[in-house]
């Protein structure tokens, strides 16, 4: 899901520029999305028309499995929102609900056995959810393409950043061509329901990355 909507996106990006539009901002998170939709129209023509990893996720599973309920899980209650726009998705929990559903059950993950995948996502694309990852992996995919493409990040949606975003907008002036926008500062993973302790999770996050062999 997110190996496809970094390569939507860049191609997507490359294009816009090409036609004349000063820069383009992700799409990925939902309340974002909603932000703009609700108190920054102005912004709506510099949002990719991208989807996001759940939402090419849900139609892979879908596709292979036409009569399964789809189930997103993640560290993001904006997601619920997403999925009531999204048909191919029947249900969103958040990790804190699955830790519960984990431990009602009495199932230990830390005794469980892996479970082998038959795809692994490249690198970047598993870094998704810490802010600047689908920035880098956008950057990373287009390559020397990218070398005369700035691209910044804004991550948690205060005041603050939302007045900037306000005269990105307006002005249609930025100090880059690409800009990541996640809700949560940190990104996804420091989401209201990541279920684990900010700096213990980054750590994690940065440790799996690590693990990971394929890259762009």
């Amino acid at each position: 899901g997110a190996m496809d909507t970094v390569s939507n996106e860049a191609h997507e990006l490359v294009e816009k520029l090409e036609e004349g539009q000063t820069f383009m901002t992700t799409s990925c998170c939902p309340s974002y999305i909603e932000l703009v939709n609700k108190h920054i129209p102005a912004m709506k023509p510099y949002v990719s028309g991208t989807g996001s990893p759940m939402y090419y996720a849900a139609r892979i599973a879908k596709k292979k499995h036409p009569d399964a309920s789809v189930v997103f899980i993640g560290p993001c209650l904006a997601k619920r929102k997403e999925a009531q726009w999204d048909e191919a998705v029947d249900f969103v929990l958040t990790f804190e609900e699955m830790a519960s559903v984990l431990a009602g059950l009495d199932i230990r993950i830390k005794e469980a056995k892996p479970y082998p995948m038959t795809f692994a996502s490249v690198r970047e694309a598993h870094g998704f959810a810490q802010a600047g990852g689908v920035m880098g992996a956008v950057i990373s995919y287009l390559k020397e393409e990218a070398a005369d493409i700035n691209a910044i990040q804004v991550a948690n949606l205060d005041k603050k950043n939302i007045g900037t975003l306000r005269a990105y907008a307006k002005t249609g002036k930025v100090p880059g061509q690409f800009v990541e926008v996640m809700a949560c500062e940190g990104g996804c993973i420091t989401g209201p329901c990541a279920h684990n302790e900010v700096v213990a999770g980054k750590r994690q996050l940065v440790q799996e990355l690590a693990k990971q062999e394929k890259t762009y």
